[in-house]
């Protein structure tokens, strides 16, 4: 069932997240949407760069009632909601790489952070509209792109962003007798399956191959021991294993 959303618009905010975890008890269907964002957060405390040219900063809060599922499997609710708002925008060779980017390629286009709070979780979008490279750290700009390179004319943050929550409601409603049908969409929007990838065992850098997500949204992994499950974390891609696993 569709969500009256509630929109609150901002000309700026530290963080769209902040805000929303910060109100004492926010209905369902209550949106906030940043013009601008001045301290936005990626994931394990990762400062979020938020360059002159325009992006898509916006969160929005999901009730416990609505996402009776794996806490952290909303992020992949989530990404999806935002590829197939971008899909629809006529976006082409988007993929999804687990547990919480959007890329064209190897480059990012878009970042979810979702975090718990008291009565359910918020969810956080970051969407590259346009931007320049001088406005991020070599580094980082390296590893962007952006709608308007793409060639995408975008209808703007606040379309886009109203665009975005129509798909989280459909995708709700998809997972309302389990998450199988969110896993199997994920599958086929995920362009990593196979990839070799890094990631952290027990302290340990191993190099592992993707094979997908358990039924309740883990990373699946074939490593040197046998499969691994990531339920938190994160994963880099890999061009040459032997260097990662050093």
């Amino acid at each position: 069932m569709s969500l009256p959303w509630k929109i609150q618009e901002f000309d700026e905010l530290d963080s769209t997240n902040n805000w929303l975890m910060q109100q004492p008890s926010p209905p369902r269907g209550q949106a906030v949407l940043a013009l601008r964002q001045t301290a936005g957060r990626g994931r394990l405390g990762r400062k979020w760069e938020v360059g002159s040219g325009g992006q898509l900063t916006g969160s929005f809060f999901i009730a416990s009632s609505q996402w009776p599922h794996f806490p952290p499997a909303l992020t992949l609710l989530v990404g999806l909601a935002v590829l197939c708002a971008l899909e629809d925008l006529g976006v082409e060779g988007l993929s999804l790489k687990w547990p919480n980017d959007l890329l064209w390629g190897r480059r990012k286009l878009a970042g979810i952070l979702c975090e718990s709070r008291p009565g359910g979780m918020v969810a956080g979008v970051g969407v590259n509209l346009k931007g320049k490279a001088e406005d991020y750290s070599r580094e980082l700009s390296a590893k962007l792109i952006h709608l308007e390179t793409l060639g995408v004319q975008s209808p703007g943050p606040r379309e886009l962003f109203a665009q975005l929550l129509a798909q989280v409601d459909r995708l709700l409603d998809l997972c309302t007798g389990g998450l199988e049908p969110l896993v199997e969409l994920w599958h086929s929007k995920c362009g990593s399956i196979g990839a070799l990838v890094s990631y952290d065992d027990d302290g340990e850098p191993q190099v592992g191959e993707v094979l997908g997500l358990s039924p309740q949204g883990a990373l699946r992994l074939l490593g040197p021991k046998g499969e691994v499950r990531l339920w938190s974390g994160e994963v880099e891609f890999v061009s040459n294993p032997y260097d990662a696993a050093k």
